[in-house]
């Protein structure tokens, strides 16, 4: 069986949007910690790259600098996933199922992917 997706473009929007807030808020963390990134400056990325709204964006300027590095590892965990499941298509080709897959992952509970890879085969 192809590929199977969840839902429309609407769907594919909204996962790329979490996409683009991971990538935003590892940015966030490193430029604040790392860095010397401004409030506001933090809340044009947020607001204007990452389209978020401003009480959100106000409320992770205050997280992010009470946090050290929490906020990247949002980025670490979907980077390591879609590995994952790249390597899981891969492997298994026009055969890759999105379901079975995702029900397969899910079935080995919340350990680090680095296991769940090793309990796939991957």
């Amino acid at each position: 069986m192809a590929e199977q997706g969840y839902g429309g473009p609407e769907v594919k929007m909204q996962q790329l949007k979490m996409r683009l807030r991971v990538i935003c808020n590892a940015i966030l963390d490193q430029s604040i910690h790392a860095g010397n990134m401004s409030e506001q400056e933090a809340m044009d990325l947020m607001m204007k790259q990452g389209y978020q709204q401003e009480g959100e964006a106000v409320a992770k300027w205050k997280r992010a600098r009470l946090t050290s590095a929490q906020l990247s590892t949002y980025f670490v965990g979907v980077s390591e996933h879609l590995d994952l499941r790249d390597r899981a298509k891969a492997k298994a080709g026009a055969s890759f199922d999105q379901k079975k897959y995702n029900d397969n992952v899910i079935a080995f509970g919340s350990p680090p992917v680095k296991y769940v890879r090793e309990l796939m085969g991957l």
